[in-house]
């Protein structure tokens, strides 16, 4: 694997773990309501993310476009994958002094979350000065964040070059598809992976509840008699372990409240 491919995975990135199931409201139509409302979708019958839309809605994760519309095939911002990122990992917005892109306003609901994810190098931007919060997110865009979450760059080549349109696939973010695809977040469809193309509402949904079923599994064998969720799960580290990593970085916006 050449350095140009590599580097995007290796890079020190510290994503907090927490209750993934916590969600607040936001100005994101991907933000979950107070509490599930119990409403119909009237566009999910066909869906093939229908079970996972109806599950992460009635467990307050995600909620309709409008009442009674869900949209599943509307296409996800940038913003909007972030923010439910950093909400499903347990970070908490951050109200940084100096804006890290220009594009992101400080005034924008999404600008706290785009944010802890970007000082955390979770994400970066299409450029070195912009974001573009606004774009939809491609579906190698969103491997490359899930890859960056959960630490791992393990793979092989065989796993890219099994999908049809892998020589499609961005140099940046080949080793996230590998992983994705590897632990089963991302699969693609009909032996089509479709990196350049966005990410809808549907696939987030079927995502979101993959990625939670893998944090789940990932914290039963520290929780004993405790249900939460113990940090360091995404880095197969004790708590202790996970403290001790966080100490020895250079990220100086840690934040209490989602720390401890």
């Amino acid at each position: 694997m050449n350095s140009k491919r590599s580097r995007w995975l290796t890079r020190p990135t510290l994503a907090a773990a927490a209750a993934v199931m916590i969600f607040t409201a936001s100005a994101s139509y991907l933000a979950a309501p107070a509490a599930a409302s119990g409403v119909a979708f009237k566009d999910i019958l066909y869906s093939y993310a229908y079970q996972s839309i109806i599950s992460l809605h009635a467990k307050g994760i995600l909620t309709g476009t409008q009442p009674g519309y869900f949209s599943p095939k509307k296409a996800v911002t940038r913003a909007e994958w972030v923010t439910v990122l950093d909400r499903m990992f347990g970070l908490q917005p951050v109200q940084a002094a100096v804006a890290s892109y220009r594009d992101v306003s400080k005034q924008a609901w999404y600008y706290e979350w785009i944010e802890a994810a970007s000082q955390l190098d979770i994400v970066q931007g299409s450029t070195s000065a912009n974001f573009h919060p606004n774009s939809p997110i491609t579906r190698q865009e969103a491997a490359l964040m899930i890859a960056r979450l959960i630490r791992s760059s393990e793979g092989s080549e065989e796993a890219v070059s099994s999908f049809t349109d892998a020589d499609e696939i961005a140099d940046w973010a080949l080793e996230a598809v590998i992983t994705v695809n590897r632990y089963g977040f991302m699969k693609g469809e009909n032996n089509y992976f479709h990196p350049a193309s966005s990410l809808t509402r549907e696939e987030t949904a079927i995502i979101l509840e993959r990625l939670l079923t893998y944090s789940t599994q990932h914290a039963r064998p520290a929780a004993s008699s405790v249900t939460s969720i113990r940090l360091g799960w995404q880095y197969d580290q004790t708590v202790q372990q996970f403290e001790n990593t966080v100490l020895q970085s250079n990220i100086n916006t840690l934040s209490p409240r989602w720390f401890f």
